[in-house]
């Protein structure tokens, strides 16, 4: 017997005995008929951390990202949300955005939607190498640890977009006159902050 074909053997038991890891996407939509607009980042939180944790107890934040421009007061018709679930070995993206209506020119409703893959996903090489023998199964352990260091997890209490505009206004920056767009990262000294854009400036503000 090929060493190829005893991993194989290995890492299909492998597979079998690890319930916690996901094994295949996950999409799922909730609706929010009771929300009709805009809300700031840490309302938005609130709604879909408990979706978020039906999946993973204890998802870590990565990313919060306003999808368009941000209101003069904090507030977004939609909003991104980024995780690593330790637990599950996957990423998840969820959504928090209200719904445009045609006919009646305006929004009638938000929804959660919410896409969870696993770590690496079905189409990477690595899970092909991984069904032939090439990777042990248990090695995605360690390069999903390498994986997870690559960006700082977020705290789960943020400063709320609301306080990060009235800071920007308390600088003299007249809001009016700027498309902001708004989201998370890391400053100079490798610190995660708000980001704040215009189209001629940039701004770091703490998280």
């Amino acid at each position: 017997m090929k060493i190829t074909d005893i991993r194989r053997l290995y890492n299909s038991l492998g597979q079998t005995l690890d319930r916690q890891a996901l094994r295949e996407e996950i999409h799922d939509i909730h609706r929010l008929d009771d929300s009709t607009s805009p809300i700031t980042a840490g309302q938005a939180f609130k709604q879909i951390i408990p979706v978020v944790k039906e999946i993973d107890s204890k998802p870590k934040l990565k990313l919060i990202s306003a999808a368009g421009t941000i209101q003069t007061d904090g507030s977004a018709t939609r909003w991104e949300f980024f995780f690593d679930l330790p637990k599950k070995r996957a990423k998840l993206e969820c959504g928090w955005y209200l719904q445009w209506d045609d006919s009646e020119d305006d929004y009638h409703g938000a929804q959660i939607e919410l896409r969870a893959q696993p770590f690496p996903t079905a189409d990477n090489p690595l899970r092909q190498m991984v069904d032939q023998g090439e990777l042990l199964y248990q090695q995605l352990d360690g390069l999903w640890q390498q994986e997870r260091k690559r960006s700082p997890d977020l705290p789960a209490k943020f400063r709320d977009s609301d306080a990060v505009i009235r800071e920007l206004a308390d600088q003299d920056i007249d809001l009016l006159k700027h498309e902001l767009s708004l989201s998370t990262g890391v400053n100079a000294r490798g610190k995660t902050c708000w980001l704040v854009q215009t189209r001629s400036e940039s701004f770091q503000l703490d998280l």
